[in-house]
């Protein structure tokens, strides 16, 4: 499953789809793991939709990516 939001997402945006998913059906029971680019707001919205049932972890790619940008 993935979700594409613009470069500026809010947590609006961001939390839209993913209650649409809950009322479609998602199941979710044994959790579900989301990585993102490191948005605050992709950070944000899966917690507040759907509690401790989600773990965030942050791309690592993205991460290096913004990591070596900054140093070269």
């Amino acid at each position: 499953l993935a979700i594409a939001f613009t470069l500026h997402e809010n947590a609006r945006v961001c939390h839209d789809p993913l209650a649409d998913l809950i009322n479609r059906g998602l199941n979710y029971d044994n959790g579900l793991l989301i990585v993102n680019d490191g948005s605050k707001a992709l950070r944000k919205a899966p917690k507040n939709v759907l509690g401790h049932h989600v773990l965030v972890q942050r791309c690592h790619v993205h991460k290096m990516r913004n990591i070596l940008d900054y140093l070269l």
